[in-house]
């Protein structure tokens, strides 16, 4: 039953990140106008706070993600060791989540060093 929860939370992290897409800086009335609407100082600040928090939803996506098959292998009955050597792939979801956190300090950083100041406040 828990991973009901996890499709969840999944989806609604998803979700959460599509909603935050700036598409008027994706697509527009030509280059022009998509150069002047997007480097204005409060389009940057949007900009930032998209970026920090698609990064937060990410993590708790993929902590998620990892917590999911470690909790299946566990109730299964093996023996214990066999269950640890089962679980030794699922860290690695933790280079994603660590790349993940270095990609939102990055880009946030990136905006806030943008010639601008950039308040990051969520």
């Amino acid at each position: 039953m828990a991973w009901w929860f996890i499709v969840f939370v999944t989806f609604g992290c998803g979700a959460t990140t599509v909603a935050l897409i700036p598409f008027q800086c994706l697509t527009g009335d030509g280059p022009q106008q998509i150069a002047l609407h997007c480097n204005r100082p409060a389009q940057l600040r949007a900009e930032s706070r998209q970026n920090l928090t698609t990064a937060i939803v990410d993590v708790v996506s993929d902590g998620a993600i990892l917590v999911l098959p470690m909790f299946l292998v566990w109730k299964v009955r093996l023996p214990t060791k066999s269950k640890v050597i089962l679980m030794i792939p699922f860290p690695a979801t933790l280079l994603t989540i660590a790349l993940t956190i270095t990609r939102g300090a990055f880009f946030t950083d990136v905006y806030q060093n943008s010639g601008t100041k950039v308040t990051n406040t969520v």
